[in-house]
């Protein structure tokens, strides 16, 4: 069944024994399109609560009505299973190497009985230091990170992503949702992610292998601006 991924965000996750978290995101692979984990949120349901990596492997079909998803393991069976930071996507591990190579350190000395504002912030450089190595998977995405993303086109900028589109029996992202134009004339047009040539994490934004008259022929032709109504959704059915 196709959904859209945003709705995925704050389903309960139940297991054999009672809940166990809620879906805080969603991590997959960029060259398969596949959703390789699910990041559970256990801080509102176990005593000492983390993030934890579950596998699609053993879920259920996700329940619209209930807004729940089921695992066919235990609680103590999934606590065993890895934690969000021991497989990091890309945007956590590039954000976390600029933190350990320019770092503030703080230099002065406040003044007793006054704010704190002669306290300076100093940036250290710890570029040559190798402690900041880029370990883990280089194509492994967060999409509440990726779903901001702006959209580039090989003509010119498309728009921003706010979604994509997930078939739950595989666990495969299909398409991208993209919306263009400010309200109220926006429109929202969806592209396969075959089209999609790259994500690059330095400028946030996704490249796509196709053209802006590609995915808006009538728009573009005409010479008139793409959102032309109302917000709007279409399908572009690209091979």
């Amino acid at each position: 069944m196709l959904r859209n991924a945003k709705e995925l965000l704050g389903y309960r996750v139940h297991t054999y024994d009672g809940l166990f978290g809620r879906i805080h995101d969603l991590y997959f692979d960029d060259q398969t399109w596949k959703v390789r984990y699910l990041v559970a949120d256990t801080s509102s349901f176990l005593t000492h609560g983390a993030r934890v990596l579950i596998t699609p492997h053993y879920l259920g079909t996700p329940g619209v009505r209930t807004r729940m998803l089921w695992v066919s393991l235990t609680s103590k069976q999934l606590c065993q299973f890895p934690l969000a930071s021991s497989d990091c996507p890309v945007s956590f591990r590039e954000e976390a190497k600029l933190r350990y190579r320019y770092f503030l350190v703080p230099c002065g000395e406040p003044v007793m009985g006054l704010p704190v504002q002669n306290v300076g912030w100093a940036v250290e450089d710890r570029s040559r230091e190798s402690g900041a190595d880029d370990k883990g998977d280089p194509h492994l995405r967060s999409y509440s990170v990726v779903r901001r993303y702006r959209v580039m086109a090989n003509d010119g900028r498309m728009g921003y992503a706010c979604d994509f589109t997930l078939d739950d029996t595989d666990w495969s992202l299909r398409q991208v949702v993209i919306e263009t134009g400010h309200w109220p004339r926006r429109i929202s047009v969806s592209c396969p992610v075959s089209c999609i040539r790259s994500i690059v994490w330095r400028e946030s934004a996704i490249l796509l292998s196709c053209t802006r008259r590609t995915l808006f022929p009538d728009a573009v032709s005409s010479g008139r601006k793409i959102p032309d109504n109302e917000k709007d959704t279409r399908i572009a059915t690209l091979s």
